[in-house]
């Protein structure tokens, strides 16, 4: 399958997908990273027209969510039935993700929780393509001991495989229109080492090159 295969497949929030394609001029991927100060969030200037992106933990939130922008927060299906990475277990957590209204879209990579009113539907979409349908590329997932399904990509990874397709995408349809820019805040391109430091089930090796090759900074 390539990527000719999945435009007609709905990828985001409906209200978000509309946005991204009219008003959004710039996607800020934040990533979990402790080393990200304040002052370089604030540098920004993050605005209406932004839409910024966190996974799982969300250890930006509390910041960010006081910007005047959209939030898309991403979700990695974990191993047991109905529990995702991160997903905010706290009632304030949960209070201020409301309370951001019609800026705040949720997206979850292979389930919806049950029964999890937290969520809108209306703001919250279920995406369960891999990798390798967005970049056009294998994906080497590592093999882990007594873990019991492939990892696949890091849930940064995928998230930018995503806009990066569909900008691919919205450039291929409107050629003619100005289109959004991509910005990695806190993801890292160096070739250190990842024993002991990431979880050994992603490629962490093949995403810094893939991100490199693509001009993407970190």
């Amino acid at each position: 399958m390539n990527r000719r295969s999945v435009p007609s497949k709905k990828l985001l929030p409906g209200t978000l997908q509309h946005r991204l394609e009219t008003r959004i001029s710039r996607v800020i991927l934040v990533a979990n990273n402790p080393n990200i100060a304040p002052a370089t969030l604030e540098a920004l200037n993050i605005s209406h027209q932004d839409l910024v992106v966190q996974f799982n933990t969300m250890t930006h939130f509390d910041q960010l969510a006081s910007l005047p922008c959209e939030h898309l927060t991403v979700f990695r299906f974990g191993v047991a039935p109905q529990r995702h990475h991160g997903l905010p277990v706290t009632q304030q957590r949960r209070a201020r993700m409301r309370a951001l209204e019609n800026r705040q879209f949720t997206l979850f990579t292979d389930a919806f929780p049950a029964n999890d009113e937290s969520f809108s539907q209306t703001q919250a979409e279920v995406l369960d393509t891999p990798v390798h349908d967005l970049i056009e590329a294998r994906y080497p997932t590592p093999a882990v001991a007594d873990y019991p399904h492939s990892a696949g990509p890091s849930t940064g990874f995928w998230t930018l495989a995503l806009f990066h397709h569909l900008r691919l995408r919205q450039t291929a349809l409107r050629p003619a229109n100005s289109n959004f820019d991509i910005s990695l805040l806190g993801f890292s391109t160096d070739p250190e080492p990842t024993a002991g430091i990431f979880w050994e089930g992603h490629a962490w090796d093949f995403e810094r090159r893939w991100i490199s090759e693509n001009g993407f900074g970190g």
